[in-house]
C-alpha cells in the first residue's frame, strides 16, 4: 500500500532510528484489539515498554506490532488481516506530531473500500515513561469501578479579543446538572490583572473532576489562557478532557502559522508546558484534542456517544469524526503533510482540503481507545418488535420503520442505522420526520440533513424553538445549513423568520 504522504520516508526513516524493538506477537486470540508502538523491550532499554506490556494484561490483543521492526506498509496489512476494533498506539511523545498523526488516520481509512475510518483508535504515552504506565493502570482502574466514580464536571471557556465564550461554560454546566453532575465552570481572561488575580483559585475547581471541557483559544503550550504546567498539578484521577482548543494533544511540535498566508512555522513544546501531557501527569485517562488548529465543534458532538450511547471513547469518536467525513461527501480520504515554510493545508481549498478535512484527521484520542465510561453492550443486540402497522407495508418501508426504531434505540448499533437510513434517502424522510417531533434524538436530525430533501426544512425550524440541551440544536443548524446554504447558526427566531420571508417570496428555500 502506497500512502498518499509526502513525508512518509522522513517519517518512517525517524521511526526506524529506534532500537531495542519488541518482537511482533500473535497470541492466537481474534480479540480485536490491536498495539503498535515504537517502545524497545524495557530492562536496559526503553522503558515505555512497560505499559505496552500493562496494556497487553488489560486487553486481550490480538497483535503487537512494532514501527522499529516494521514498514508502514507492514503496520497495514497486518491490520488489514485482523479488523481490529481497537487500535492503540503506545507511543513516545516526541512521535505524535501533526503530520505522524494524518498518516495514521488515512491509512485507518484505507483498510477497506470505503472512506471511513475503520476502527476506534487512541494514543497511550506521557512526558515520562512513569506517566505512560500511570495512563494505562489508571484506565484499568477506571474500568473497574465505573459506577462509582464521581460526577463531577468543570466547563473552561475563554474569552479573547472580540470572541466571547463565556456562555458556553454556563450552557454545557447547566445541561450536566440535569443529569446529576456537580458542576462548575472557569472563564478565564487573557492577559488582565482581573484573569491573573483569581487564575490560581479558578484552576483549582478542576480538581476531582471526571469529565472536563475546554473551549477558546490555545497553543499546545496553553488552553484557555491556563499554563500548561499549571493541569499537571492537579487531581484528575478517571477524568475524561474534551478540549476543542487548537494545539491541544500536541506532545512535542506545534505547527503554527505566521501570517495571512497560514505560512508553516514548526515550533518546539517543552514536555512539561505542554497541556496534554500535564492532563496525563494529572491523571486524567482520557483527552479528546487536536495537533493543529482546531475548533469545539470538532470534538463537541462525540461526547453523546460515550456519555449515552454506551459506545466507548474511541469509537465515539470513530463515528463523530465519519460522521464528518460523510457530511463532506469525500469518496477517498487524502491527508496533506504540515511543511516549514509552506501554507497549511487547512488554510486549502475545497479541492485538497473538503469538509476541513486536514483538521478533522489531526483530532485525535489520547487514552484507551477501548475504555468504555458507561458499559453497555450492542454486541447482542436484538431488534425490538415493531408495533403494528398502520395498512400494509412494504418490504422498504418495513426496513425503514425499523432503522428509525434502532435510530431511538440506545442498545441499538445506531451508527450503522444511521448509515443505512441516509442511503435509503428520500423514501426514509417522512417517517424520520414523525419521529424526530416526538424525540430528542439528534441523530435523527443528522439523519435528514445528510439525506438532503428539502421538505424536512420546516420541522427543523420547529424542532429547534422546541430543544435546548446540546448537541440538538447544533446538529439541527448543521443540517439546516446543509439544506439551505444560510447559517443562522442555533437561533430559531433567525430561522424561522427567513423560512417565511422564503414562502413569502415564493422562491423556494435555496438562495
Amino acid at each position: 500500500m502506497e500512502l498518499r504522504i509526502l513525508l512518509t520516508g522522513l517519517l518512517l526513516a525517524v521511526l526506524s532510528s529506534r532500537a531495542g524493538a519488541a518482537k511482533t506477537s500473535t497470541p492466537g486470540t481474534d480479540s480485536a484489539y490491536v498495539i503498535v508502538t515504537d517502545a524497545g523491550e524495557g530492562g536496559g532499554g526503553d522503558s515505555y515498554a512497560a505499559a505496552v506490556q500493562e496494556l497487553a494484561k488489560l486487553r486481550t490483543t490480538a497483535a503487537i506490532l512494532n514501527l522499529n521492526n516494521l514498514r508502514w506498509e507492514d503496520i497495514f496489512r497486518e491490520l488489514r488481516k485482523v479488523r481490529p476494533r481497537h487500535v492503540a498506539f503506545v507511543l513516545h511523545p516526541e512521535t505524535i506530531e501533526g503530520n505522524f498523526v494524518g498518516a495514521v488516520f488515512q491509512g485507518l481509512t484505507e483498510l477497506d473500500d470505503d472512506p471511513y475510518l475503520d476502527c476506534a483508535y487512541g494514543y497511550i504515552t506521557g512526558a515520562t515513561a512513569e506517566d505512560a504506565l500511570k495512563l494505562v493502570r489508571n484506565t484499568a482502574a477506571a474500568q473497574a469501578r465505573t459506577q462509582s466514580i464521581p460526577k463531577r464536571f468543570v466547563a473552561v471557556a475563554h474569552t479573547f479579543a472580540q470572541n466571547d465564550l463565556a456562555p458556553f461554560a454556563a450552557q454545557q454546566a447547566d445541561y450536566f446538572r440535569q443529569l446529576g453532575y456537580e458542576t462548575a465552570g472557569i472563564n478565564p481572561i487573557d492577559d488582565s490583572a482581573e484573569w491573573e488575580g483569581k487564575a490560581d483559585r479558578d484552576v483549582q475547581k478542576l480538581n476531582g473532576a471526571s469529565l472536563v471541557y475546554l473551549a477558546g483559544h490555545g497553543m499546545g503550550d496553553k488552553s484557555c489562557a491556563i499554563a500548561g504546567e499549571a493541569f499537571g498539578r492537579l487531581k484528575l484521577e478517571s477524568a475524561l478532557v474534551l478540549n476543542g482548543t487548537c494545539h491541544s494533544a500536541v506532545t512535542g511540535i506545534r505547527y503554527d502559522s505566521i501570517d495571512a498566508s497560514w505560512t508553516i512555522k514548526a515550533t518546539r513544546i517543552d514536555a512539561a508546558q505542554s497541556v496534554c501531557l500535564s492532563f496525563i501527569k494529572a491523571g486524567a485517562i482520557g483527552q479528546i484534542g487536536s495537533t493543529a488548529s482546531s475548533s469545539w465543534q470538532n470534538v463537541a458532538f462525540c461526547a453523546s456517544g460515550f456519555l449515552h450511547q454506551g459506545q466507548s471513547v474511541g469509537e465515539a469518536l470513530q463515528e463523530s469524526l465519519n460522521d464528518k467525513i460523510r457530511g463532506a461527501g469525500i469518496k477517498a480520504v487524502r491527508i496533506l503533510p504540515f511543511e516549514e515554510g509552506h501554507p497549511s493545508p487547512q488554510a486549502l481549498g475545497v479541492n485538497e482540503n473538503p469538509g476541513g478535512i486536514q483538521s478533522i484527521a489531526r483530532v485525535i484520542l489520547v487514552g484507551d481507545p477501548a475504555y468504555r465510561p458507561f458499559p453497555r453492550t450492542v454486541a447482542d443486540y436484538t431488534p425490538a418488535p415493531l408495533p403494528p402497522a398502520e395498512g400494509r407495508w412494504s418490504p422498504e418501508q418495513g426496513r425503514i420503520r425499523q432503522l428509525v426504531n434502532e435510530l431511538s434505540d440506545p442498545k441499538a448499533p445506531r451508527f450503522k442505522a444511521l448509515n443505512d437510513v441516509i442511503a435509503i434517502g428520500k423514501p426514509a424522510v417522512p417517517l424520520l420526520i414523525r419521529e424526530m417531533r416526538t424525540s430528542g434524538n439528534w441523530q435523527i436530525a443528522k439523519a435528514l440533513g445528510r439525506i438532503g430533501d428539502e421538505q424536512a426544512i420546516a420541522p427543523l425550524i420547529e424542532k429547534l424553538g422546541q430543544c435546548r440541551q446540546p448537541p440538538m440544536p447544533e446538529v439541527i443548524a448543521e443540517a439546516l445549513k446543509h439544506l439551505t446554504g444560510n447559517d443562522f447558526g442555533v437561533d430559531a427566531e433567525a430561522w424561522n423568520a427567513w423560512w417565511q420571508e422564503k414562502n413569502k417570496q415564493g422562491s423556494g428555500s435555496r438562495p
